[in-house]
This record gives structure tokens, C-alpha cells and sequence, in this order.
């Protein structure tokens, strides 16, 4: 696919605050239609990913399109072309104002948008309009950003951590949005600490650890041929010799043996037998993407320790 027919392209994309490198030479893209999940840990560096895509700050090398413009200067036809939310939203929300002249007032931003009804009822709102913004809870203030982000009829919607604090029933309700939005042709890029919430409405996935992309693919391949397999076991081999195996992605010391994530489960079980008379209680399960999450970060860090070292 040429970079033309991306809504947004980040070619190798660094920054550094102070010594700490947030990202490091990141290659990102949308195409339409494309819902992303971008998974990491605390620091790994998605919001500034965000922040970089939105023209919000700028990368200390690299180069960004967004809607075929530059971020640092978008046109305002283009800013009307996308919706977000932040983690850090609340901050620049005027705290005096109420759901209603919010939701109103962001409307207004957008040539076509959603009417305040609408929104409200996506949201789950439609209560609580006439609360001041600094009356609400956590989660209804979550509720009421991700509001603000739809209002618009976007094509492209940056959603960082947008179901954090929120409960389970408006959790179901922003889905069901967002998978009918993925229906009408519009791109999403989610950042989520919930893995199941990738799986759920991820078509691709790209895994951000300490500034660099360790991992991007499909979400199906990822659930399916790629999908690990967990073994537990008991083994007297020792873990830094497991570790080393190569269809080994991570092992774990437990209390009574190991746990074993894998991408090979019968060529690993037939290396077990043969070298470990002692191997028992062995059991088996098909591992989910937070098993390979956890695998590929903790793979990562200890080959970064074991280059240092």
C-alpha cells in the first residue's frame, strides 16, 4: 500500500525528553477502515505517539502525515476530519460547564455531527446533562470525552485508554459504537491497557516497549496461528536453559514447576521428554494475546539487559 492511501503514516519517529527516549525510529500507519491497537506499558510511549500524530508535539527526527498534511499544520478542513480523547483530557476542560454545554460547544466544531442526544445516549449521558463537568464521577467524565471525540462523524478517532474507570455497561456501549463506526469506514488507533479490549475490536496490533515496536500484526493471526501455547510443568532443567530454547518465548518459576509460553507446544513437549526423566504434571492450554504480550516484553527487556551486561 503506498503512504498516499494512509490516513496517518509516521516514518521512523524519534523523541527524547531530557535523557529518556520515549520513542525510538517508530514506523506507524492507518489504513481506512483499520482499527489499531497500540499496547504497551506505563512509559512505553503511545500517548507520545499520540501526541506526535495530532501535530501536539514534535518528533525530534522523523516525518508525519496525517490526512495528507503535516500535523504541526493542519488545516482546519483536516482538523474536522478527526476526533480524540486523551488521558489527560480533563485538565483543559472547563470545569464551570455542564455535560450539555460541553458536548454543545464541541458539536459546534464539526460541520456534520451527531446530535447532543445521540452522543449522549452512546455515552451512556443522557442523565446527567445538566451536571457541571467538576460534578461528575471518573468514569462519567471518560464517558463524556469519548462524547466529544464521536460528536463529529470523524474518519480518523484517537482513543487513548478510553474505557479506563468506566464500568462494564458503558464499557459494552462504547464498543458496540466503535465497532459500528469500524463498519461505516472510519480508522481508529486505541490505546488500552485491557488486552481483551485489543481482541475485541483490534484488526491489527502493534506492541510499543520502552519507545520501540517489538511486535505488529494482525489480530487474527495473533489469536490464531501465532497464538502461544501455555505448559506448565514440573522440570529440573534449569530456566536460563529453557529460556534459551528457540521456540521458547518466555518461562515463569512457580511455586510447584514452570510456566512455558510457546509457539511450538509439540516440538518443545518432545525436547522436554527427552531431556528430563523427571518432567511431570504437565498440562496445557491455548494461550490469549496478554500471554504473548507478556512474553514479548519480557523478552525484550532481558535480551536489552543481557546486550548492557
Amino acid at each position: 500500500m503506498r503512504d498516499s492511501e494512509y490516513l496517518l503514516n509516521l516514518n521512523c519517529i524519534s523523541k527524547k525528553y531530557s535523557s529518556v527516549k520515549a520513542l525510538d525510529e517508530i514506523d506507524l500507519n492507518i489504513a481506512h477502515g483499520e482499527v489499531l491497537a497500540l499496547l504497551g506499558e506505563n512509559g512505553a510511549g503511545k500517548t507520545t505517539t499520540i501526541s506526535i500524530a495530532l501535530g501536539f508535539i514534535r518528533p525530534d527526527s522523523g516525518s508525519a502525515k496525517i490526512l495528507g498534511e503535516n500535523p504541526l499544520n493542519l488545516s482546519i478542513a483536516a482538523r474536522s476530519r478527526i476526533g480524540f480523547m486523551f488521558q489527560d483530557q480533563e485538565r483543559s476542560l472547563p470545569s464551570s460547564l455542564s455535560v450539555k454545554e460541553i458536548i454543545t460547544q464541541t458539536c459546534g466544531y464539526y460541520r456534520h455531527h451527531e446530535s447532543l442526544e445521540r452522543c449522549a445516549e452512546i455515552a451512556g449521558m443522557s442523565d446527567v446533562l445538566s451536571k457541571r463537568y467538576k460534578e461528575l464521577s471518573g468514569g462519567q467524565k471518560r464517558s463524556m470525552q469519548f462524547a466529544m471525540a464521536i460528536c463529529g462523524h470523524p474518519e480518523l478517532i484517537f482513543l487513548d485508554e478510553p474505557t479506563v474507570g468506566i464500568d462494564v455497561r458503558t464499557r459494552q456501549r462504547i464498543w458496540k459504537h466503535l465497532r459500528e463506526l469500524k463498519k461505516r469506514g472510519t480508522s481508529i488507533l486505541l490505546t488500552t491497557h485491557y488486552l481483551e479490549e485489543a481482541e475485541a475490536l483490534a484488526d491489527r496490533v502493534v506492541v510499543l516497549d520502552s519507545g520501540r515496536i517489538i511486535y505488529s500484526g494482525g489480530i487474527s493471526s495473533i489469536i490464531g496461528a501465532e497464538s502461544p501455547t501455555i505448559i506448565t510443568c514440573y522440570t529440573t532443567i534449569a530456566i536460563e536453559c529453557l529460556k534459551s530454547h528457540r521456540d521458547v518465548v518466555s518461562v515463569e518459576q512457580m511455586e510447584a514447576g514452570v510456566m512455558i509460553v510457546t509457539k511450538n507446544s509439540d516440538a518443545l513437549l518432545r525436547w522436554l521428554f527427552q531431556h528430563d526423566e523427571n518432567l511431570a504434571n504437565i498440562a496445557l492450554r491455548k494461550g490469549s494475546l496478554a500471554d504473548l504480550f507478556l512474553g514479548l516484553t519480557q523478552n525484550e527487556r532481558e535480551g536489552r539487559d543481557g546486550g548492557e551486561s
